[in-house]
């Protein structure tokens, strides 16, 4: 996975070497992104889940961006 900024400025995690996004959530900082991708590396056989698209797993992948998505939103208002 890598990270990626659109054209309006927020930035995704995407399927490296092809530039599709892994999930459609974005992201206001590359921080935030860059940390949440390295956690999910971390955590599932990305290869399996793209291939697979288990429906407990991309819940489980949702949960785990929200909390970088709520700790990226507490910096920016702290910040």
């Amino acid at each position: 996975m890598t990270v990626s900024r659109s054209n309006s400025g927020q930035y995704w995690i995407t399927v490296e070497g092809t530039g599709k996004p892994f999930i459609r959530i974005p992201f206001a900082s590359p921080e935030f992104c860059f940390e949440c991708a390295l956690e999910l590396e971390d955590t599932f056989d990305v290869l399996q889940v793209l291939s697979l698209r288990p429906g407990e797993t991309i819940e489980r992948i949702e949960e785990m961006v929200g909390v970088y998505l709520g700790r990226e939103s507490v910096a920016r208002i702290w910040g």
